[in-house]
């Protein structure tokens, strides 16, 4: 195990070093109502085969971005309270630490810390114009175009080195917003408790924001090359979510890899994220309707009032509860304008 992992972390200078220069991007068509032929790839993509889910096994195909710094940039981690990482979790198996034999602490609730997902810098440059949105992604700041909003820090100039999500759904364990296995989603708590069990982990920690939530979404669709994600990646855990009885229990797909899904009606899994999709609605950082108008805000501090957020000019029209047919691609990523699709066409997400 111990030299495997050398020659791993060997082949990963040599894969940093090669990848320190790509640009990967993708073209979406508006004009094209299929997810699964809208998005071209460009720039460095060219003639990439994209990941492959299969969604009777649940076993994905990296094909050509194995070993790309998309995948690269994210591991599994014990966080803990001070944010300072203990420990590298076993990445086919979270039940064990790195070394795939020692126990983790995955589902202890008196460790000190939280299962959370670490990420390095990645920016992207997004861009729109009649017919296309354009998304190109990079390790590095190729030009000033390129953001790295999901690792900024509260000042808005620093780029942290490596920040972190959570690996599971939020879990109320007494009265503190845990990222554990074993245990029930929190839900049905009023917003700004929520946020303060959050908080209540110690300095930095706060819910899930609207910057990491669009460059996994954009990601996603890289690696897939789809603006359908449940088709490519497994539908979830889709019905249900009303009650906390209709809840998947936290951790189902510790023992399961970077990505899981299969056609069921199940969990999912995204950058050893679990259930980044589907079982409960999510309260997000950073996104606010002000008069019906979608405002937004891409770095901490936060706060539910829009005081300080960037107002998008842009607004819904359609049918509340139906599916999203069009998007404006901005700098902060895909906003939805109109919710006049159907849920295998363009964006087939309910809004």
């Amino acid at each position: 195990q111990q030299m495997a992992y050398a020659l791993e972390q060997i082949a990963d200078a040599l894969g940093t070093k090669a990848d320190a220069n790509k640009v990967y991007g993708i073209e979406i068509d508006k004009n094209d109502s299929n997810p699964a032929t809208r998005v071209h790839y460009i720039d460095d993509a060219q003639g990439f085969t994209p990941m492959q889910m299969n969604l009777t096994t649940g076993v994905v195909s990296m094909n050509d971005w194995e070993g790309s710094f998309p995948i690269k940039s994210f591991r599994p981690v014990m966080l803990k309270s001070d944010g300072t990482v203990d420990y590298e979790l076993h990445h086919e198996d979270q039940r064990y630490k790195l070394d795939g034999v020692t126990a983790s602490d995955i589902s202890n609730t008196a460790y000190d810390g939280n299962a959370m997902v670490g990420r390095k810098p990645i920016y992207v440059y997004r861009h729109e114009n009649e017919n296309y949105i354009y998304k190109h992604f990079s390790k590095k700041k190729q030009t000033d175009d390129f953001k790295c909003f999901a690792n900024l820090a509260d000042d808005g100039v620093t780029v942290l080195d490596e920040c972190f999500s959570q690996m599971f759904e939020g879990c109320n364990v007494n009265n503190v917003v845990r990222s554990l296995a074993g245990q029930t989603p929190m839900n049905n708590v009023a917003g700004a408790t929520e946020i303060s069990y959050a908080e209540a982990n110690g300095s930095g920690w706060t819910l899930d924001d609207w910057s990491h939530r669009k460059l996994i979404e954009d990601l996603l669709q890289l690696l897939y090359r789809s603006t359908d994600i449940q088709a490519a990646n497994g539908n979830g855990h889709y019905s249900g979510g009303s009650q906390a009885s209709h809840l998947l229990q936290t951790g189902s797909l510790k023992d399961k890899g970077m990505f899981y899904g299969t056609s069921g009606n199940v969990a999912s899994k995204v950058f050893w994220m679990e259930n980044f999709y589907g079982d409960r609605w999510d309260r997000i950082h950073g996104c606010v309707l002000i008069s019906g108008e979608i405002c937004i805000k891409m770095r901490p501090p936060y706060n539910q009032t829009g005081d300080g957020y960037i107002h998008t000019g842009v607004t819904l029209s359609g049918t509340s509860g139906g599916y999203i047919s069009q998007m404006k691609g901005t700098e902060y990523g895909d906003l939805p304008k109109v919710v006049s699709g159907s849920d295998s066409t363009y964006w087939p997400d309910g809004m």
